[in-house]
């Protein structure tokens, strides 16, 4: 449709609001549909045709609705064009452009996911099992939720979705934050996974680069990366100890992320999503989980599920045939953002297939259709990645994107440069660490090794103060409240 619409020299902004439109009222249909058929159906309880049940509550905060066995009652030409009407197709008209679709609530509905509550209901259940906190959190109602299920049809609803996915976390809301710059042409959501793993690797990041041995590490690692692939040997010895504090964390995260990427394949394959068409999009090791994804449904031949995929800092590979067989799955924009300054990422990815190159620090080359994006001018830094998602997709085109949120993303990375910078200050007075060569001596010398058993211990701390209590009951606590907060970044 943006190609013909592009070949029809229109406006994009034509056919996102048309979208809008029919997705709200397909929507709507499916659900008076489902209702009607409930109240025809009901005080057959024990009627051997009542098949299955789906919740549409659950966090997109609509009520609970009973699906039937009889609900596919037929969708009249005349009915179809009335709620149709607002967008200028009269019955025959619509009856004719749907074709089979306007024969069935239960196609209809499908075409959202089960009545757009498949991905936040018990349906995506069963993947919790496999990856632990599994779950689409709808970023849109992360603020409000409706509790009219009508009304959360015609605000959230739409016929594209986009999954963001998180690399790292220091709050829970981080799962959902940075995606709130997509904007409303899409169904966006945050896809929380793995929250103790990937709060572990956030705060030992934030602890790392905060350090006294990280002033003199960060510079040996950009000068020595590309030139000898970062060999463990050419490390000064202080900041292979400090490593060591992100280091399990981040092989831990990087193969949960993994396990993510083949649960998320195994979700869209199942139409989760209905029969929308899909953006992934990820920073760091939430880019993992694509790249895992996408390995998995090439593998399986599951073609046509992903509309496109935006992978940022990413910890994985760059050569040409994982990225080959990626696009081969993708039927739109497949886009890799790399930045030659991210010395975090350099570091924690030093005892991975290094030979296999890095996609977070460099171009992928080779691959028809896949595009590079080298944000080093404003990533200078593994951490920004998080408030600079809305500048980034900005910069490759992506339409609609909240400038608010941008705005609200630069004020929270300007206050956490702010803190880091203090924490810094202090860990190298601590350290007796007066300037530049002063601090490549003791690095080199591994004078700075109680700075390991230090951060160490801050990491248990952090984590264990902000991880709220997950297992007090069967399964883990819903985060509805955590996800209705204003709150911004925490700097």
């Amino acid at each position: 449709m943006l190609y013909v619409a592009s070949s029809l020299h229109l406006d994009v902004k034509i056919l996102n609001g048309d979208e809008v439109k029919v997705a709200r009222v397909l929507l709507d249909t499916a659900i008076e549909l489902s209702k009607n058929a409930e109240a025809q159906n009901h005080g057959k309880k024990n009627d051997s045709s009542r098949k299955w049940k789906v919740g549409l509550a659950s966090v997109a905060g609509a009520a609970l609705i009973g699906i039937t066995g009889g609900l596919a009652a037929p969708l009249v030409a005349a009915g179809l064009g009335t709620v149709l009407g607002g967008i200028g197709l009269g019955a025959t008209a619509a009856a004719g452009y749907l074709g089979a679709l306007a024969g069935s609530g239960v196609i209809v509905g499908g075409l959202f996911g089960a009545y757009g509550g498949r991905m936040t209901g018990r349906m995506v259940d069963k993947y919790a099992r496999e990856v632990e906190d599994f779950a689409f959190l709808p970023v849109r109602g992360s603020r409000q939720r409706l509790r009219d299920e009508k009304e959360a049809a015609k605000q959230d609803h739409r016929l594209r979705v986009t999954v963001g996915i998180t690399g790292w976390v220091t709050e829970e809301e981080n799962f959902v934050v940075p995606w709130r710059v997509v904007g409303a042409e899409s169904e966006v959501f945050g896809l929380r996974w793995e929250t103790e793993p990937l709060m572990n690797l956030g705060n030992a990041m934030d602890l790392l680069v905060t350090s006294a041995a990280w002033v003199a590490g960060e510079q040996v690692l950009k000068k020595t990366f590309f030139a000898s692939l970062l060999s463990a040997v050419v490390l000064p010895l202080g900041l292979l100890k400090v490593a060591r504090v992100a280091d399990n964390p981040f092989s831990v995260a990087k193969a949960r992320a993994d396990k993510a990427g083949e649960v998320l394949a195994d979700a869209l394959i199942n139409k989760v999503q209905g029969e929308r068409s899909v953006t992934l999009i990820g920073y760091s090791l939430g880019s993992r989980v694509i790249f895992s994804c996408l390995q998995s449904l090439a593998k399986r031949g599951a073609y046509g599920l992903v509309d496109s995929a935006i992978l940022m800092g990413s910890a994985t590979p760059s050569n040409a045939q994982h990225w080959r067989r990626m696009r081969s799955v993708v039927s739109g924009r497949l886009v890799n953002v790399y930045s030659e300054n991210d010395a975090v990422l350099a570091l924690l990815y030093r005892t991975s297939s290094l030979q296999l190159g890095v996609a977070g620090l460099q171009p992928v080359q080779g691959v028809a259709g896949v595009e590079n994006l080298d944000a080093g001018d404003i990533i200078s830094g593994h951490l920004r990645y998080q408030f600079l998602v809305g500048h980034i997709l900005d910069r490759i085109g992506l339409e609609g994107i909240d400038i608010d949120e941008i705005k609200r993303e630069e004020a929270a990375l300007a206050a956490k440069d702010r803190r880091q910078e203090q924490e810094r200050i202090r860990n190298e007075r601590r350290a007796g660490i007066q300037d530049s060569d002063s601090a490549q001596q003791k690095l080199e010398s591994g004078e700075l090794k109680d700075e390991e058993d230090r951060l160490q211990r801050q990491v248990e701390e952090r984590t264990h103060e902000r991880l709220p209590l997950r297992h007090n009951e069967p399964g883990r606590q819903d985060l509805h409240s955590a996800h209705e907060r204003e709150g911004e970044h925490k700097s």
